[in-house]
């Protein structure tokens, strides 16, 4: 797991968040360059996914990632960029 490099997508209120497997994920904490990444539909779907990068050179290198009680949106990552496009 340790090759694959996430996509960072900034979100409308400028946080980043991380594209893992099609889900976003949002931050939770860091020690370090060891980020702990939670999916952004925690709250609204009780989602428990969880994952962790090591941040090496500005990308983050998925080191684990856990289960999500819910299916992957597809176009969520392209509906945010679009946004922040327009918001631009």
């Amino acid at each position: 797991m340790n090759n694959i490099i996430c996509e960072t997508v900034s979100s409308i209120h400028n946080k980043d968040k991380l594209n893992i497997h099609g889900y976003l994920m949002v931050k939770d904490k860091n020690r370090k360059n060891l980020y702990y990444w939670r999916c952004e539909k925690y709250k609204t779907l009780k989602c428990p996914a969880r994952a962790t990068t090591l941040l090496n050179e500005d990308q983050h290198h998925l080191q684990n990632a856990s289960e999500h009680n819910h299916a992957a949106e597809a176009s969520r990552v392209n509906v945010v960029k679009t946004i922040n496009v327009l918001k631009e």
